[in-house]
C-alpha cells in the first residue's frame, strides 16, 4: 500500500506534524510505502525511506488586521494564517493533487489540512483524516450567533473558499470543515471514546486511535537522568504554546518562574520552535532546578511529571490523560477550551484564566494541582488510552480504508 501523509501548509508548528511522524512510522514497520507533503523545514523530522514533498509555502499571517472577539475557531485560525485566498487555495490543491499523481497514492493521511478533501476527491483516492468535535461544524454553530462580528468575517472566507469548490465542480460548504467531514472515507480521532465522547453523535462511525506519538518524543534526553539524581523535588511540564496570544507572554514566563523559584519544584519550559514571546527576549535559568529546552521528548517528560501548564492542546491533553498527569489549563482557542473541559471533566484538569496569572493566585492553584487525586474516570481514561497502545489499530484501519472497507 502507497500512503501519502499530508500535514497542514497553513500552520507550520509541530503539533501538526508529530501524528504524521508516528503514522509513517507505523506504516513503514508494517511494510507500506510512504511519502509526506508537507512545509519545508519538517523535512528532517521523517524516517529515512519516507518519500518527501514539499507543500505550498504558508502565506504570510495576517497581523493586526483581525478583531479579536474571543477564543478563535479553525475556521479563525485559517483566515488568520492567510489560508484564505483563492490563489494560495488553488495552488495548495493542485500541487497536492500533482503529487497524489506523482506518488500514485493509493490512500491519503491528512492532518488538520482542509484543501486536501478536495484534491482526493478529484484525484479518486480514499482520504483518511484525524479529526476531533472541536473542529466539527457543529461545535461552532453557537459560536457565530453570539459574535456578529465573526459572522460576517467567516462569511468572506467561506465565499472564497466556495468559490474554489465551485471551480472544481464540488457542492458549497457552510463551514470550511464540511469539507473533511463531507468527503473523507475514515475519521482519526488520536484520543479515547472515554476521554471526549461529544464527537460520537454526529460522526457515530469515528475511529478513535489513541495516541499516536512517535519514538523521538519517547527517547530520554542526556540531561533528564542526571537531573533525576541530583533534583529530587516534583516536576512541573511547562508548555505556554507558540500562538502570539493566551498566556505566551515574557510577563507569564517570568511570573511562572519566579514562582517555582520560591517553592520546592522543578520545572521545564518546553519553549517550542515559534515561541517568539521566548526566543525574542531568552530567559536564563538561575539554578539547576529550573530549565529551559528548546525541544523536549514530551512522552517522556510528561512520564516524569506531577503537573503539567499548558493552554491545553489536543496532544497535551491526551498525552497528560495517559500519563495521569494532572493540569492547571489556561486555553487560548475554542478548541484547547474543550480540551481543558476534557481533562475538568475527568477530575485532572484545573481551568484557568487571565485572573488567574497573579502571582498569589497562581502558585494557590499550583498547590492545588499538585494535590490533585486521581479518580474513577480519569483512571477508565488511562485505561483505555492503554489498551488502544498495547493494541494499535491505525495501521489496520488504513488498510482497510484504502480496500474501501471503511466508510465514517
Amino acid at each position: 500500500m502507497k500512503v501519502l501523509l499530508v500535514t497542514s501548509n497553513w500552520a507550520e508548528t509541530y503539533g501538526h506534524a508529530v501524528r504524521s511522524m508516528a503514522a509513517a512510522e507505523q506504516l513503514m514497520a508494517a511494510g507500506h510505502q510512504v511519502a509526506v507533503l508537507a512545509p519545508a523545514s519538517f523535512r528532517h523530522l521523517f524516517p529515512d525511506g519516507v518519500r518527501f514533498y514539499e507543500s505550498v509555502p504558508k502565506p504570510p499571517y495576517i497581523e493586526n488586521k483581525l478583531p479579536f472577539f474571543g477564543y478563535h475557531t479553525y475556521e479563525d485560525l485559517i483566515f488568520v494564517s492567510g489560508h484564505a485566498d483563492d490563489f494560495h487555495l488553488l495552488d495548495t490543491v493542485e500541487r497536492e493533487r500533482a503529487t497524489i499523481r506523482d506518488f500514485q497514492a493509493d490512500l491519503v493521511f491528512a492532518d488538520m489540512q482542509f484543501t486536501i478533501a478536495i484534491s482526493a476527491h478529484i484525484e479518486g483516492v480514499r482520504l483518511a483524516s484525524i479529526v476531533n468535535w472541536p473542529i466539527h461544524p457543529a461545535h461552532n454553530i453557537e459560536l457565530e450567533d453570539s459574535h456578529p462580528g465573526r459572522k460576517l468575517i467567516l462569511r468572506r472566507v467561506r465565499n472564497i473558499w466556495n468559490r474554489v469548490l465551485h471551480k472544481y465542480g464540488m457542492p458549497p460548504v457552510d463551514h470550511i470543515c464540511h469539507t473533511l467531514f463531507d468527503h473523507c472515507q475514515l475519521l482519526l480521532v488520536p484520543s479515547c471514546e472515554e476521554l471526549e465522547p461529544e464527537l460520537l453523535r454526529y460522526e457515530p462511525d469515528a475511529e478513535f486511535v489513541g495516541q499516536l506519538v512517535p519514538d523521538a518524543f519517547k527517547e530520554e534526553p542526556g540531561w533528564l537522568k542526571q537531573w533525576e539524581q541530583t533534583c529530587k523535588e516534583p516536576l512541573l511540564f511547562v508548555y505556554l504554546s507558540s500562538l502570539p496570544f493566551g498566556i505566551n507572554s515574557r510577563s507569564t514566563f517570568e511570573m511562572m518562574y519566579d514562582v517555582f523559584e520560591k517553592n520546592p519544584v522543578r520545572a521545564v519550559f518546553a519553549i517550542g520552535k515559534y515561541n517568539s514571546a521566548f526566543l525574542d527576549h531568552p530567559l536564563k535559568s538561575r539554578e539547576e532546578r529550573i530549565r529551559f529546552e528548546p525541544f523536549v521528548p514530551s512522552e517522556t517528560i510528561m512520564a516524569h511529571s506531577s503537573l503539567c501548564i499548558t493552554p491545553g492542546s489536543n496532544s497535551m491533553m491526551v498525552s497528560a490523560m495517559r500519563h495521569h498527569v494532572p493540569g492547571l489549563l489556561f486555553p487560548d482557542t475554542y478548541e484547547r477550551s474543550f480540551n481543558a473541559y476534557c481533562m475538568k471533566r475527568a477530575g485532572l484538569g484545573i481551568v484557568c484564566g487571565e485572573n488567574d496569572l497573579d502571582r498569589e493566585r497562581f502558585e494557590f492553584l499550583l498547590h492545588e494541582g499538585l494535590t490533585m487525586k486521581s479518580t474513577e474516570a480519569s483512571l477508565q481514561i488511562q485505561n483505555q488510552l492503554a489498551a488502544l497502545e498495547k493494541t494499535p489499530r491505525l495501521v489496520p484501519l488504513l488498510e482497510s480504508a484504502s480496500r474501501g472497507g471503511v466508510t465514517s
